[in-house]
């Protein structure tokens, strides 16, 4: 009954083409990425641009006081003088800390976005390298006919 079921498939064609894909796979050149690597280098950088948004945060919030550089006379005078030239210097930098908020929060999604690709990326390396072990064993299995009693089974005829 298998007979008849395989009767179409010519074993030394099969076995040829197998050889070729193991000798072709033997011979490529593939540069497995290094997951341990990958992830503390992209941890690290990734806590360096979270490090910067912070103090770019920080800087971006409203002054309480003047700029040390406009805090000489006459403006060290009188304390209403001073809060009126803070709100006016809130006032000409309001959109600007608004346009610098809004980039700041672009570039924590952007950062949120890359751990998650980090993280894919190294799932992805993961189910490769499965793949590449069982394809791997396969071909181990493939190359020994003996032990798989369909091609056995032919090679006997």
């Amino acid at each position: 009954m298998t007979t008849e079921k395989y009767s179409e498939i010519d074993v030394d064609e099969l076995m040829q083409k197998i050889k070729e894909d193991v000798a072709h796979r033997k011979h490529s050149v593939s540069y497995p990425i290094q997951s341990s690597s990958l992830t503390i280098g992209t941890a690290l950088r990734l806590s360096h641009i979270e490090t910067l948004l912070n103090a770019a945060t920080e800087k971006s919030q409203p002054r309480r006081d003047l700029p040390t550089k406009l805090n000489r006379f006459p403006l060290n005078l009188s304390r209403r003088l001073q809060r009126f030239c803070l709100r006016v210097y809130h006032f000409l930098f309001k959109e600007q800390r608004a346009v610098n908020l809004s980039i700041i929060y672009a570039m924590r999604e952007s950062l949120v976005l890359n751990h998650q690709l980090a993280q894919q990326i190294i799932d992805l390396q993961k189910q490769l390298n499965d793949v590449q072990r069982q394809a791997t064993a396969l071909e181990e299995r493939l190359e020994e006919p003996h032990k798989h009693p369909i091609l056995a089974e032919y090679d006997s005829h």
